[in-house]
């Protein structure tokens, strides 16, 4: 695979199966020439960039569409600089919709928790980076508003029930979680 020549006055900054919803300020890469990306490519084959040339990736939704997710993490760690920023946000492993809301043409083959950036075991990129951040979006019920009863429940589960307690013991509770890891090379 030929690298692409990229020059940015600025830091390069990519967005990595971007799609349609390329994030601002970022150089786009996917695999459908249709999408809003810059360059369209077949990342699961690796990512058409020199060695240590990316000051920062993001990746939304992306990885779990990636039949070697691990490839591609080795990928992300080959391409950025010692120091650079990666986010990835991804469905969480026990969202209905991680496997629910997959594509017909690009499925979800697998799901993700917090677990994968911690893991050395699972994980073969383990040593190049540092976590500095996990967060995650949580599931509104706004339905469970309209019946009097639920409503009660609605207000005990998304305002006197912590954080922690809902990711580990709700199913259903954390729809997608995101992931900022630090580069060490």
């Amino acid at each position: 695979m030929k690298p692409v020549e990229i020059r940015t006055k600025g830091p390069l900054r990519i967005d990595l199966g971007c799609g349609d919803n390329k994030k601002e300020g970022f150089i786009g890469f996917d695999i459908r020439k249709s999408s809003a990306a810059d360059y369209a490519c077949d990342l699961s084959k690796g990512i058409p960039l020199r060695d240590s040339s990316v000051d920062e990736i993001y990746s939304s939704h992306f990885l779990e569409h990636i039949k070697d997710y691990n490839f591609m993490m080795r990928e992300m760690i080959r391409v950025c600089k010692n120091g650079a920023r990666i986010e990835i946000v991804l469905p969480y492993y026990s969202y209905i919709g991680a496997m629910l809301h997959s594509h017909k043409d690009n499925p979800h083959l697998h799901t993700f928790s917090e677990a994968y950036f911690y893991w050395k075991d699972v994980n073969p990129c383990f040593s190049n980076y540092d976590v500095e951040e996990i967060s995650y979006k949580f599931v509104d019920y706004k339905i469970l508003r309209k019946n009097p009863l639920k409503t009660i429940f609605y207000f005990i589960y998304n305002f006197l029930v912590p954080y922690d307690i809902k990711r580990t013991h709700f199913l259903n509770s954390v729809e997608e979680f995101r992931a900022v890891l630090r580069v060490k090379k």
